[in-house]
């Protein structure tokens, strides 16, 4: 028990600071008694907190999306293409925003040619995934990339969709408000 509180220290401290998932953690164990006492009233506190944080965040890489910065539609394009939630993902969006992040790098960068081959097999368009990939493994000189690439290559000539465990724009798939915020960004986007 002694480390629980220990660890309820530091995620309070790091909450305090505004990190969004420690604020999210520290909700869950309120909400859960797990090294604290149970509080639902400090478990929403928490909650709300964290879902504000992560909304004003989703705001940011929304507008930088809408203005067509590259890096944040292939965050939004990753995310809706590979999302183990199915409740996230949305082929068709991805197609979209990772389509514009490819022209606006005049299909140079190897990452963004990955996260437009992952958006077409969500969208169970595979023969353009694996294309797609193979140009994006073309481009890379790192064996590791390339092995990492060829792994959802494989994928995708067999008709499978790539579906990722982490990721910078995730919610944290316990926090329902986290979700409705990645929805209302996704709805604004298209």
């Amino acid at each position: 028990w002694s480390s629980d509180v220990c660890s309820s220290d530091l995620y309070r401290k790091a909450a305090d600071k505004g990190d969004v998932t420690a604020q999210g953690i520290l909700g869950r164990m309120y909400e859960r008694g797990e090294g604290v006492a149970r509080d639902i009233a400090e478990a929403a506190k928490w909650y709300s907190k964290s879902a504000e944080g992560y909304s004003k965040s989703l705001e940011q890489y929304r507008g930088a999306a809408a203005g067509g910065d590259a890096q944040a539609l292939n965050e939004f394009a990753w995310l809706f293409a590979t999302s183990e939630s199915a409740e996230v993902r949305d082929g068709r969006a991805a197609v979209v925003l990772a389509e514009k992040a490819v022209a606006a790098t005049g299909r140079t960068d190897p990452g963004l040619l990955d996260t437009l081959a992952a958006a077409y097999a969500e969208s169970g368009q595979f023969t353009n995934a694996a294309r797609v990939q193979k140009e994006g493994i073309a481009l890379l000189h790192d064996e590791n990339r390339k092995a990492d690439y060829g792994s959802r290559l494989k994928l995708y000539e067999s008709s499978s969709p790539y579906r990722a465990a982490e990721q910078s724009l995730a919610p944290a798939a316990e926090n329902p408000m986290h979700v409705a915020a990645l929805l209302r960004a996704r709805a604004t986007l298209r």
